[in-house]
């Protein structure tokens, strides 16, 4: 009986993989990359900067005990330039235009900066701006600063250098310098303020793009924590000198593997999407971010309304960012006109249409309840004001007519400026959710049910312009993809729709397109978060069919541990009290632990769990007789579980090692923990190899020694993961050698 429902669960288990595998492939639409690739206009020209310094001196740097970070002749300053602009230069070797910054990330090139420089050299020309811009690019030699801090530390400090020369360049100074950095070149540019010596009224503004602001994804050393704690300690101490200063975070959605959204957060930190974008709507990985052309022609137009008037930028920064990237992306000067009277209207659940028949401008006044949208169609034309007078920026794009979508928390009255002819139309969304027939409550058990049926579909068709979906999520980081599919449409031979995904701190817009179906992602950003709402923008002569699905995709990525690790370490937990391999179900344990806190440095753990994985594979198949699916299951699981942490971590032990043979030990300053770690992964290969314990048990001087500096040093590895951690090392893996030796017949 317990070998057929050992085998029934066996046979279900693979057969939802199947099915998941299934489901993932047959999304065509997650495989596309939207972005248009950003082509040159003319011949590109990369011409180098000398900044005229190399290396630091000891008198000229505070990190006398960092002499790695003090050595930049592997770096390189260079400046874009194409046609008649990159002539000039290499003529005159001077400049006169507005001077902007490129920064690097993690691998990155100078030579990204093509997307963006090429742009502006063919907006300028074409259009015989009065200005022009000076494009320079910080080469960085492709360094991997994601994986080690030691490469952060020494860009910081070139990059101040290099900012210092530039500025130098121009007679007289320029008014400021706009900085764009990559991944994370935008936490070198804001580790700028780290130094007494660099006045922040050099820089005009910050645009990051895919910056993880609020914390590394992943922290391998306590270096680059210090470089992050250094970061926002800074930021706070000047926050009165920055409270003028534009930071934009642009993040790239759900395909951006290596950063997660919601770490491009931050206090003081203006946030937007390229979800959430009218005219991009779209997702973007992690290096097609730079290039992306809809994306870059947006930063394109910030970069040149700033060069306009740069001196009073500041002043007008929030109206244009938001309506270059809230709005439709068109800049309008918005002036509130007084008017002699105006018309109060209550605004509920049923659509309320209005046109202005008269010759004069006029206004209505419209009020709506507490804890509800309110949703506008609107005349392209007309203007927003709240009732203290700020302009509301909030525009889509619906074809011939807009769309704005205003939540009570904003403002429980808005003014509506209408011109002749000009006409609006107006509802109320309440969002309590006991007050709609349908609301989608998302699960665990959602995840099992969406594998074989719809979790939700309907059909809409009727008066209404919107409808409102809520969403309740019961468990943080499942995705949903919604699709809104066009069915037919009477009188008329144009359609549209859209769709939209909103939450807390999530945006989520399809575009109008051109295809007969639309489909957007959503998931909460905030783990604390719950609830969420989906807004069909319809046709009101088309029917549609809509429905909600999970993306297993995107779940898989985000809710990892959920999927895989629990039910794992449940099936075996059982089984493991009996097992000669006691240690599997401990392995399992830390490896969970590993990969719900993204903030462990558990490099050195994981290297431990998998060789032992490995070798306990090896043994298993050289000494057992009889050799069965169920004899191999434990250890492939364990393997197949670290296979995605050896792809995060394996480069960055790369790394470290090449650092330690090249420059020294003590000169790269390596994380003290990480000494003593290297003894005992020797001790622990000696040991699962030999099945003894040699050197009169010299591993217990490295447990000692790793409790020593976790005491000494409060950001070491060891110290990240605790005491527990040290003792299964010290005691459990080393005490009983007896269990790895194979048993006798």
């Amino acid at each position: 009986m317990k070998l057929h429902m050992k085998n029934l669960l066996f046979a279900t288990f693979i057969a939802v993989t199947f099915r998941l595998l299934y489901m993932i492939g047959n999304r065509p639409w997650m495989r596309i990359n939207q972005c248009e690739m950003t082509y040159m206009y003319r011949i590109m020209n990369f011409m180098r900067v000398d900044i005229g310094l190399t290396k630091l001196k000891h008198g000229q740097t505070e990190d006398i005990r960092y002499p790695f970070s003090n050595d930049f002749s592997g770096y390189s300053t260079i400046l874009y330039g194409e046609g008649e602009y990159a002539r000039n230069y290499m003529r005159t070797e001077q400049v006169n235009g507005l001077p902007i910054i490129f920064v690097p990330g993690n691998a990155g090139s100078s030579k990204q900066v093509r997307s963006l420089g090429s742009i502006l050299h063919n907006k300028t020309e074409s259009r015989n701006l009065p200005f022009t811009f000076d494009v320079f690019a910080i080469d960085f030699n492709e360094e991997l600063s994601g994986l080690s801090a030691m490469y952060l530390e020494r860009q910081i400090k070139y990059l101040e250098l290099a900012v210092r020369h530039i500025w130098s360049m121009y007679t007289p100074p320029p008014h400021g310098i706009i900085f764009v950095g990559h991944s994370m070149g935008g936490i070198v540019i804001r580790s700028l303020l780290h130094s007494a010596n660099f006045d922040p009224s050099r820089i005009a503004f910050i645009i990051t793009l895919g910056t993880p602001h609020k914390n590394a994804p992943m922290v391998f050393d306590w270096y680059l924590k210090n470089i992050y704690d250094r970061m926002h300690e800074s930021w706070r101490e000047r926050q009165k000198e920055l409270a003028n200063l534009l930071v934009l975070s642009v993040s790239g959605g759900l395909k951006d593997h290596l950063v997660p959204e919601h770490f491009t957060l931050d206090n003081g930190i203006r946030h937007i999407s390229t979800t959430a974008v009218d005219g991009i709507e779209l997702e973007t990985d992690h290096l097609c971010i730079v290039w992306c052309n809809q994306l870059v022609r947006y930063i394109s137009r910030l970069v040149i309304e700033y060069a306009y008037d740069p001196s009073s930028f500041h002043k007008r920064a929030d109206g244009v960012v938001k309506q270059l990237f809230d709005a439709d992306g068109l800049l309008r000067e918005l002036t509130r006109m007084r008017v002699s009277t105006s018309t109060e209207i209550t605004v509920r659940n049923e659509s309320i249409f209005v046109r202005n028949n008269d010759e004069d401008l006029k206004e209505f006044v419209l009020s709506f309840p507490k804890n509800s949208w309110l949703f506008i169609e609107r005349s392209i034309g007309s203007s927003l004001w709240t009732s203290s007078g700020e302009p509301i920026y909030s525009l889509n794009n619906l074809r011939q007519t807009s769309y704005t979508l205003v939540h009570s928390n904003v403002t429980e009255r808005i003014s509506i400026h209408l011109k002749p002819e000009k006409f609006f139309e107006a509802v109320a969304l309440e969002e309590d959710m006991a007050k709609f027939d349908s609301v989608v409550h998302i699960g665990l058990w959602s995840l099992l049910k969406g594998c074989f049926t719809v979790l939700w579909e309907t059909d809409f068709e009727g008066p209404k312009a919107v409808i409102l979906l809520p969403v309740h999520f019961g468990t943080p980081g499942v995705a949903i993809v919604v699709s809104l599919e066009l069915e037919s449409c009477t009188h008329t031979n144009e359609w549209f729709a859209k769709v939209e995904f909103r939450s807390q701190d999530l945006r989520r817009i399809s575009s109008l397109g051109g295809s007969k179906e639309l489909q957007i992602v959503g998931h909460l950003l905030d783990r604390d978060g719950t609830k969420a709402e989906i807004f069909f923008i319809l046709n009101r002569h088309c029917r549609y069919h809509a429905r909600l699905d999970i993306s297993y995709l995107d779940t898989l990525i985000v809710k990892l541990v959920n999927l895989f690790i629990r039910p794992m370490k449940g099936r075996h937990s059982k089984r493991s009290v009996e097992s000669r391999r006691s240690y599997f179900n401990e392995l399992t344990l830390i490896a969970t632990t590993l990969f719900i806190n993204y903030s462990y440095n558990g490099f050195f753990a994981l290297v431990i769990i998998v060789v032992s994985s490995l070798l306990q594979l090896l043994k298993i198949a050289i000494f057992s007789k009889t050799v069965s699916l169920s004899s191999f299951s434990e250890p492939i699981l364990l393997i197949v579980l670290h296979f995605y942490a050896v792809l995060v971590y394996v480069p960055f032990g790369v790394c470290s090692m090449w650092n330690i043979i090249r420059y020294g030990l003590f000169a790269v300053y390596e994380d003290p923990a990480r000494i003593p770690t290297y003894c005992m992964i020797f001790l622990k290969l000696i040991q699962l190899w030999t099945g003894k314990i040699h050197f009169f048990r010299a591993h217990y001087i490295s447990v000692a020694v790793l409790v020593y500096t976790a005491l000494i040093q409060p950001f070491t590895c060891i110290a990240q993961l605790g005491f527990s951690f040290i003792a299964i090392i010290g005691l459990s893996w080393f005490v009983n050698p007896s269990e790895l030796k194979p048993e006798k017949n």
